[in-house]
């Protein structure tokens, strides 16, 4: 009998740390904020690296900022890149070679909120990632609209996507319409 009720309490006890241990995993992963569509430093995280600790995160600027679009029209910017990663190396290159006030890029680039100034303009992949991330999951309150990216296509031309449907599209660079989706590093 008394066997008995030893191998009861350690029974007990070993199911005790178990659940105990399972509770506190769950209650540890359920603290962490770097998950795809989390809201995190100002944005929604919509990229995360193979460290678990670093990636982006997007933000829908202002519906009611006025822009003159993406800017430079006829003006050939020649090096931006569709490349995941490049967006901030297209919006320096725009913000370098084009002098308009009130385009995107330069619109962004003085963007602040939640205390975070290091915003810039997404590259045509890094904008596909920011649709199928947080847009087709219902995450960002983002609309059923286009998007700038800060690749350009041609000297009239800059890539967009169409949120409605994930399509890349060419949008003129002096159309005022379009909305834009700031990005960030953390």
């Amino acid at each position: 009998m008394k066997n008995h009720f030893i191998k009861s309490i350690v029974v007990i006890t070993s199911i005790t740390f178990l659940l105990l241990g399972l509770y506190s995993c769950s209650k540890k992963e359920a603290a962490n904020p770097i998950v795809l569509g989390n809201e995190y430093q100002g944005g929604f995280i919509f990229y995360i690296d193979n460290t678990g600790q670093h990636g982006l995160i997007a933000h829908k600027m202002p519906t009611e900022v006025t822009s003159q679009g993406w800017g430079c029209y006829y003006t050939d910017m020649g090096t931006t890149s569709e490349t995941f990663g490049q967006g901030k190396n297209n919006t320096t290159y725009i913000l370098e070679h084009c002098a308009e006030p009130n385009i995107w890029a330069r619109l962004i680039d003085n963007f602040s909120v939640s205390g975070y100034s290091d915003w810039y303009m997404p590259s045509l992949e890094e904008m596909q990632f920011i649709y199928d991330n947080l847009h087709k999951q219902g995450k960002g309150g983002f609309e059923n609209h286009t998007y700038w990216t800060s690749t350009e296509h041609s000297p009239n031309y800059a890539w967009e996507i169409d949120f409605a449907n994930g399509t890349a599209q060419r949008g003129s660079k002096g159309n005022t319409y379009q909305y834009a989706i700031a990005i960030r590093a953390f």
